[in-house]
């Protein structure tokens, strides 16, 4: 019964992080790269984004100088912030 109840609760679990959304902010540069990340923080003129998701879900950590972003489209539905 147990093992019943926790194979019925990964499938559910597993179901629902496949089918949420990703939130990511996108980044566009002056040099035509686009960037789909979080923006974290803002400090001395440069944004720090954590970009997809490496090894065992880690998260790479950029940083980008303000003056290399053409533009930076923030996800409505997520809680990000420039700091």
């Amino acid at each position: 019964m147990k093992r019943f109840f926790f194979r019925s609760l990964l499938i559910v679990v597993l179901t629902l992080g496949f089918s949420l959304p990703a939130l990511a902010d996108t980044i566009r540069l002056k040099d035509g790269s686009v960037l789909h990340g979080q923006v974290v923080g803002f400090k001395d003129q440069q944004f720090t984004i954590l970009l997809g998701s490496g090894a065992r879900g880690r998260k790479s950590r950029i940083t980008v100088y303000m003056e290399d972003v053409e533009s930076i489209e923030f996800d409505s539905t997520g809680g990000t912030g420039a700091g």
